[in-house]
């Protein structure tokens, strides 16, 4: 028979006979016997009462979940036919100390691999019991120092824990600070890895290992990384800001030391005007999105919200109500509120009922639970169960918070929205740089168009400054202002030529056959009319002196006869040397008029305009004797 005898704030056994009883292992911290209780073996056996058989059921339990890590630690199917030895447990153990698991729950490990060594598969555990020995010890130490903690107004482990959420043992205590830090001032997980990214990058250039190595570290070191970054990086002024930002946090909440004034070359790359989508293309990649996809892409597009916001997004934040969104933990920790497309409400409806079912499967499991802003999962402990605090876009599968590792339904992944939009965006044959951030710039931009304020769309867009909204009206295409190129000017001008040619060509020979009938018939005053119009008009109007006009009058009618093969002599002037050009382009002008009458036409042209260059010869000589 065996009894338990209390002794220094635990149990130990002791042997009095044969007892096929409970597990011998029991501690102050971890026990596996009903607290204040001493069983004896007449009582025990004879009576068992309904708490200790569901104290034995758990005892089972955990005894084979333990043993199923055990395996899959060492990458063995959970047998029960392997016989662990004590170098297996102990490398397990390892690992847990790594983890910072607390010696109280090491004990507990240890405690159920002896009861599944012993019940289950019926083998001596011996070799098991210095472990327990030793865990024992360590955990009456852990109390006792928590409890001096406690006693100082310090904080415990767990508190500690509790706060800065898990924290990898393997990194640099550099990094393990500066999460630390990052963790205290609450500071939201994309600003703590961009930090560490960083911080991970000028270590590495710089040959660094641990966090005393920044001893030798000063402004001169950090000036010579952000050059490189903008010399042989050629990276963008906010990636090199973000480094200079994430050196600064270490010197100033880490190391506790100035770093000093730095004056390092800088990015000089311009801002980029944003890609901006047409309403045509946005309904081709509608068209080839589906399901929870589209639905994300129209909030997108509809709300102009950025990606992180949609994917945000909870139960509570629709109210249909007022057609408003509520968009929370944005950019900054700000809030705003964004008008609700009334074409989505039925998807979202339809979505939020399917989120419904999903949530009631989750309770049924007892694994319903989201992570909680700020300290609100303190003050409300039953509102992780929540529907109403459920993320609407909620993931297929349970994962663990990468702070506080509890499993939990997080919200879809941020890549697996970009996946499937570059898949669509390649099946509707657009060529542009997408991302989910055009959706965005794409709703400022055709609400400028339309005539939106610029202060509201500021608002709808959650911007602090103005400056950063007026970004969209470099893309903006007004359509009170129209800019013709100087290449289509040219191109209609060239198609304007023949038009304006044949126009001409119609005109001088409507001016031919006037010229004609009014030398037939004498009637010099038409004559005179028809070759005055298209003549140089200045000077024309300077001649005063009818004579000579009539005998400029007299030789454009004789040079523009259709049959005379000479020209009648004239004494001795100016015009002589023209009638006698004239005269020798005589056959060149009967074989034109013998041509089709295209070509007459051309001819009667030329022949016109030569006549008219002559006669200004010839009034400017008459005018120089007079």
């Amino acid at each position: 028979m065996e009894k338990a005898v209390e002794e220094g704030g635990g149990f130990h056994w002791e042997a009095a006979g044969n007892w096929d009883g409970i597990c011998c292992v029991r501690s102050a911290q971890a026990s596996f016997l009903l607290p204040g209780r001493v069983i004896a073996g007449d009582e025990s056996m004879g009576r068992v009462s309904q708490s200790e058989t569901t104290w034995h059921e758990q005892r089972d339990k955990w005894a084979k979940i333990w043993f199923e890590k055990l395996c899959r630690f060492h990458g063995r199917k959970p047998q029960v036919t392997w016989e662990f030895t004590a170098d297996d447990v102990i490398a397990f153990l390892r690992d847990h100390v790594r983890r910072k698991t607390p010696a109280w729950k090491r004990l507990k490990i240890i405690q159920s691999l002896i009861c599944y060594r012993r019940y289950v598969q019926a083998a001596p555990f011996d070799d098991l019991k210095f472990i327990q020995t030793k865990l024992e010890d360590l955990t009456r130490a852990e109390k006792i120092k928590e409890a001096r903690l406690r006693e100082a107004g310090g904080h415990t482990a767990d508190e500690i824990e509790d706060v800065v959420g898990h924290i990898d043992p393997s990194e640099p205590d550099i990094l393990q600070n500066l999460r630390r830090a990052v963790r205290a001032r609450q500071d939201t997980l994309e600003t703590e890895r961009a930090y560490v990214a960083n911080v991970k990058a000028f270590m590495r250039e710089r040959g660094l290992k641990r966090q005393a190595d920044f001893a030798e570290i000063h402004a001169a070191d950090v000036e010579a990384h952000l050059t490189d970054l903008a010399v042989d990086g050629n990276v963008a002024p906010s990636t090199q800001n973000r480094a200079f930002y994430a050196l600064l946090y270490v010197f100033q909440h880490v190391l506790k030391r100035e770093m000093g004034e730095v004056q390092a070359i800088r990015s000089t790359k311009g801002k980029q005007i944003p890609t901006v989508l047409s309403v045509d293309e946005i309904e081709q990649i509608f068209a080839h999105l589906h399901g929870v996809h589209l639905l994300i892409a129209k909030l997108l597009y509809g709300c102009g919200m950025r990606i992180s916001e949609a994917l945000r997004l909870r139960m509570k934040d629709f109210d249909f109500d007022r057609m408003v969104i509520e968009v929370h933990a944005s950019k900054g920790g700000k809030s705003r509120i964004v008008p609700m497309p009334a074409s989505v409400v039925p998807e979202i409806r339809k979505w939020m009922e399917s989120r419904r079912v999903l949530h009631e499967h989750d309770l049924e499991q007892g694994q319903a639970s989201v992570c909680l802003p700020k300290a609100l999962e303190r003050k409300y402990p039953a509102a992780a169960r929540e529907l109403k605090w459920q993320y609407l876009f909620a993931s297929h599968r349970l994962s663990r918070d990468p702070r506080t590792r509890v499993l939990r339904r997080h919200h879809l992944h941020k890549d697996t929205f970009p996946a499937n939009l570059r898949a669509a965006v390649k099946k509707a044959g657009i060529h542009k740089h997408i991302s989910s951030h055009v959706f965005r710039h794409s709703f400022a931009t055709h609400l400028l168009r339309e005539g939106t304020d610029i202060c509201t769309i500021q608002e709808l867009l959650g911007h602090a400054d103005i400056k950063t909204t007026r970004i969209y009206l470099h893309s903006l295409n007004r359509e009170d202002v129209k800019v013709i190129s100087p290449l289509d000017r040219m191109t209609s001008h060239h198609q304007t030529i023949p038009a304006n040619l044949a126009a001409a060509a119609a005109d001088n020979a409507a001016d031919a056959r006037d010229l004609v009938q009014a030398d037939a018939s004498g009637d010099r005053s038409v004559a005179e009319c028809s070759v005055a119009e298209p003549a140089n008009a200045e000077h024309v109007a300077t001649c005063e002196n009818a004579g000579n006009a009539r005998e400029v009058t007299l030789l454009v009618s004789e040079l523009s006869a259709p049959k005379s093969h000479t020209l009648t002599r004239r004494s001795a002037g100016p015009g002589d040397m023209a009638a006698k050009r004239v005269s020798e382009a005589e056959p060149a002008r009967a074989a034109s008029l013998a041509g089709p009458p295209r070509n007459r036409l051309r001819w009667w042209s030329h022949a016109a305009s030569w006549a008219f260059q002559r006669a200004s010869v010839v009034v400017g000589g008459f005018l120089s004797l007079s």
